[in-house]
């Protein structure tokens, strides 16, 4: 399982003394743990896919705004702490194959416009599972519908 990757990671890291790395992957540690308190009792890989997911995305939106900024050192760091948090997610699927599963589900649900966005959206995610990036998949329904 991820989380078991995570802690072996960190184990070695701790051993090799990579501080930004044994940092990060506590990080992801906490906020798992805090997923799994959230959730209680229905606790599962998935909730663990997306949390490293919107850690992940977290790091994103804060190196575009340091890069807006002119603060690339800063930028650097968080560049760097993504690459580790990208270890451990499922490859994500390629632009070609969601438009495929966007393609199919459009024809099944008989969407034609921008008001049938979330039916798709969510008929597509429910398909893709994990290997989905939320975002991606939102912009490709969008210029499929428009």
């Amino acid at each position: 399982m991820i989380l078991d990757s995570i802690n072996q990671e960190l184990k070695e890291s701790l051993k090799n003394g990579d501080s930004e790395k044994v940092g990060v992957l506590r990080m992801l540690k906490s906020a798992i743990k805090n997923t799994e308190i959230e959730k209680q009792a229905d606790f599962s890989k998935k909730d663990v896919v997306l949390t490293l997911r919107k850690e992940a995305k977290k790091r994103q939106d804060s190196i575009k705004l340091f890069q807006d900024n002119g603060r690339q050192e800063l930028a650097n760091t968080e560049q760097r702490e993504l690459e580790i948090i990208q270890a451990f997610l499922p490859s994500a699927m390629s632009e070609d194959d969601l438009n495929v599963i966007i393609d199919q589900v459009v024809k099944e649900t008989n969407a034609a416009t921008i008001s049938d966005m979330g039916r798709v959206m969510q008929a597509v995610m429910q398909k893709a599972g994990d290997a989905a990036d939320g975002s991606m998949v939102s912009n490709l329904v969008r210029s499929r519908l428009q």
